[in-house]
């Protein structure tokens, strides 16, 4: 009983940190793609 209680509650750590993860990279990849597409416009503004 102990021991599976042990696992589950690893497994659920475990799921927890790789989720994190996973929604910390995409949302930093959104963000600095934002920005770059900012950047980006903001540039062409800048030639015209």
């Amino acid at each position: 009983m102990q021991t599976s209680r042990g696992e589950r509650l690893f497994a659920a750590v475990l799921t927890f940190l790789t989720v994190g993860s996973v929604v910390t990279l995409t949302y930093f990849l959104l963000t600095s793609s934002a920005t770059y597409s900012t950047i980006e416009i903001n540039s062409q503004q800048l030639e015209n």
